[in-house]
């Protein structure tokens, strides 16, 4: 697995060992690793591996790199690797790194129906724990790790989510509304990335979550950051875009989106007739009884 360069701060991984270690790392930071048996624990060698990656000596670097691909094909790699990222007392060229190659191995490793897949696939009880330990990771205060955990995640939830993670939106949305500063802007890429990336079959069950969130987070200039504003515009934006583009929409929503009762709906969307008109015809359909036309200059 080929361990993209982090920024800075982390050296290139596998298929990249000429590229020259991170000004930041002085010493090899594996002398910050514990202490073991003489056979190392899986977790203990891929530390020692992510180690060598940083190392300014090109054969310990290359040595790494191979060692790393042989830890790639046990179950526990993954696992491992979001252990290590979301470390917060962990050496922080190897939370990034890590961060780096979890991203890639589960784009790699997650599904077998992806076209970047290469055996093994990632085992279930692997995923459960992968999915248990990142979303801790978007609270990080480094942004590189926060950035890697977000894309992560993201990519999961292309696969997993709502099966097999249900609670994924709703750690999300908290995350959106818990006043500290990190886990808006992680939670805030995880959906940037996510709405890039979901399916016409997920947009009718997240449309309706992430709408209106995405509308107050943009009025509410006092609470959040003009970046975390844009980025809200951004992820409505495309979501309005796939919905238009979605030839059957109105049909898959009326069976996900209609509530029991119209008053909920309105409720719920009370600060943005006018948005939930433009963006979602199905809802102006059910707010105001009269079928509602896509504004043509959103939906050319």
């Amino acid at each position: 697995m080929a361990a993209a360069r982090a920024g800075a701060g982390v050296a290139a991984g596998p298929g990249h060992a000429s590229a020259a270690p991170a000004a930041s790392v002085s010493t090899n930071p594996i002398t910050a690793a514990p202490a073991g048996p003489v056979q190392q624990g899986l977790k203990e060698a891929l530390f020692e591996a992510l180690g060598s990656i940083l190392s300014p000596v090109q054969e310990v670097r290359a040595a790494g790199e191979e060692q790393i691909k042989v830890l790639e094909v046990t179950e526990e790699f993954g696992v491992h690797l979001a252990e290590l990222t979301v470390d917060p007392q962990g050496v922080l060229a190897i939370r990034q790194l890590a961060s780096v190659i979890l991203k890639q191995y589960v784009e790699n490793h997650w599904c077998n129906q992806s076209e970047k897949f290469h055996t093994p696939e990632t085992t279930e009880r692997a995923k459960v724990a992968i999915r248990e330990l990142l979303p801790s990771g978007l609270q990080e205060s480094i942004s590189k790790v926060r950035s890697s955990v977000a894309y992560a995640i993201s990519a999961i939830a292309h696969w997993d989510w709502p099966e097999a993670w249900p609670e994924l939106f709703r750690l999300l949305m908290e995350m959106l509304i818990s006043g500290d500063v990190n886990a808006v802007h992680g939670a805030m890429r995880v959906l940037t990335e996510f709405t890039r990336e979901v399916t016409d079959i997920q947009m009718p069950l997240v449309a309706p979550v992430i709408l209106p969130e995405m509308y107050k987070i943009f009025t509410m200039a006092e609470v959040y950051s003009i970046r975390t504003r844009a980025r809200a515009v951004e992820i409505f934006t495309t979501c309005a875009n796939l919905i238009c583009a979605i030839e059957e929409v109105e049909k898959v929503s009326v069976k996900k989106l209609k509530p029991k009762n119209e008053t909920h709906l309105a409720r719920i969307f009370l600060p943005l007739p006018d948005l939930a008109i433009i963006c979602f015809p199905l809802l102006g359909v059910l707010m105001q009884g009269t079928r509602v036309h896509i504004n043509s200059h959103l939906c050319p």
